[in-house]
């Protein structure tokens, strides 16, 4: 079987926060927490657990406005919020960007006893992979080259096996960005994303080998593995994926990420985008609760089946669009294309070798471009918190 362990860092971060409150609360002040990542519902039902509370949520990014936490308080624009509870308020900071943020927050006529600077998720994320890393005996880390090689080498490995079994694969996201500008890479770039339909895509887990040199990771097989999609890991590897609040121990691995049927009415459209978001709530919510509040008996309790059935219930090869389901955590705008789109049998050059694209790829990336056009290089060019070895 793979090797995988997890540790989730929400018990620190919420003792932390804690500590904070009880004073803050004590004085009668507003709370507004700003940075709205899906942990902060957690955070927000342990505090309510312990008789404190956070008033308001807030958060730069336009796409996670209107955003209901599970305590009830909606994801609001910072100007709307702390411009109206100025003289009262305390803002707690807890965000990558604390730097940026604290300066805005000044901004509005701030002072600096009213705010409150955690630290960063990235810093706990470490905490949780340098304890990891105590429970793994491993080499010397990979070089960036060396772990794209591995992750070639599982491409190449998902490859032989689509052929095999006639399953529809595709390159996708910065993977293909890479292929087609680079044939290979974007050279920053440490990961590999796949598309595969959700029909092809439930074959390859229920028909891949266990126990072999790769392995498919899924929630079904492995209980601690929280993605909402699958990866395709090599067990002769370690890598630490520092994500927060849950940390994984694991193979080196390529995303695999299923296509589902879109409708074609507007309407329909919008509120499957709307139900999505709410599913991946509810997805993230037991992941990130579970072990840390209680998550049963009124509080969602282990809605992965219901979450899966209801993502999928409109197949690829029948439907007039296609998308994916599962993209929306970071507040991404859904991209949708019609199906032929991804009519299969069209491949590009990747590292030195070939590998299937949507036909339409280029109508594809003119749609996920929007995700960086305005943004700065710094935030584009930036690999993730990963560090990969080789077992010995």
């Amino acid at each position: 079987m793979a090797l995988l362990r997890s540790r989730n860092v929400l018990p620190s971060i919420i003792r932390d926060v804690s500590e904070r409150m009880d004073e803050i609360y004590n004085m009668g002040r507003t709370v507004v927490w700003f940075g709205y990542l899906a942990l902060v519902d957690v955070v927000q039902t342990a505090l309510a657990d312990r008789g404190q509370r956070i008033d308001y949520v807030v958060d730069n990014d336009r796409m996670k406005w209107g955003r209901v936490t599970y305590g009830g308080v909606m994801v609001s624009p910072p100007a709307h919020v702390l411009t109206t509870v100025r003289e009262n308020a305390v803002v707690l900071i807890f965000s990558n960007y604390a730097d940026a943020m604290v300066q805005q927050v000044k901004g509005y006529g701030y002072t600096d006893d009213q705010i409150v600077r955690f630290p960063a998720p990235s810093t706990y994320a470490e905490e949780a992979e340098a304890l990891l890393g105590e429970e793994v005996v491993a080499s010397p880390r990979m070089t960036l080259r060396e772990l794209q090689l591995v992750e070639l080498d599982i491409l190449k490995a998902l490859r032989e096996f689509c052929a095999d079994h006639q399953l529809k694969y595709y390159l996708a996201g910065g993977t293909l960005f890479g292929a087609v500008n680079y044939k290979g890479f974007v050279p920053w770039d440490d990961d590999i994303d796949i598309y595969m339909p959700y029909e092809d895509y439930m074959k390859l887990i229920k028909h891949f080998p266990v126990g072999g040199r790769y392995e498919i990771l899924h929630w079904e097989s492995y209980d601690e593995f929280f993605w909402p999609y699958i990866q395709m890991v090599d067990n002769s590897t370690i890598i630490l994926y520092g994500s927060t609040p849950i940390s994984l121990a694991q193979g080196v691995f390529i995303d695999i990420i299923p296509l589902t049927g879109y409708p074609e009415n507007q309407d329909e459209i919008d509120y499957r985008i709307n139900m999505n978001r709410y599913l991946e709530s509810q997805w993230r919510w037991f992941y990130n609760a579970r072990g840390v509040v209680e998550t049963g008996a009124g509080r969602q309790a282990d809605c992965r089946a219901d979450v899966m059935k209801r993502r999928y219930d409109l197949t690829f090869y029948d439907s007039p669009n296609v998308a994916t389901a599962v993209e929306l955590w970071g507040g991404e705008e859904q991209w949708i294309v019609p199906r032929d789109v991804f009519d299969y049998g069209t491949t590009l050059e990747f590292e030195g070798e070939h590998f299937s694209v949507a036909k339409g790829y280029e109508e594809y990336l003119k749609l996920r471009a929007r995700k960086y056009a305005n943004a700065p290089v710094s935030t584009v060019q930036v690999a993730h918190p990963i560090n990969a070895y080789w077992k010995k």
